[in-house]
């Protein structure tokens, strides 16, 4: 059974935080967790090591074979994933219900 779990991430992603949120993904992922939708509504800011708790989701979660998707990327976030060449890290949407849908597919 492939199961869902919906993630809030914090206001900010950086160098204080990013380890506890990359674990508390990594222990969602090993105990099951194949598709996760991460809730960035709450992120304003997102720095290099927030950007690798993100990409080391993403690798664990495909080398299960599931899927991640961004749900609410604001403005200042998508800039960052594009500048470090990660814009496609992760299919993005605007609501709970597409992000769903999208991971069943």
């Amino acid at each position: 059974m492939q199961t869902t779990v919906l993630v809030d991430a914090p206001a900010r992603l950086d160098g204080v935080n990013s380890g506890e949120f990359g674990l508390l993904l990594t222990n969602l992922i090993e105990a099951g967790a194949t598709r996760l939708i991460l809730d960035l509504v709450a992120l304003d800011y997102l720095s290099s090591a927030g950007v690798r708790s993100l990409l080391m989701a993403q690798k664990a979660v495909e080398a299960r074979r599931g899927k991640l998707a961004l749900l609410g990327c604001r403005p200042p976030v998508r800039e960052v994933l594009r500048l470090c060449g990660l814009e496609e890290i992760a299919p993005k949407f605007e609501s709970i219900e597409a992000a769903r849908l999208a991971l069943r597919a």
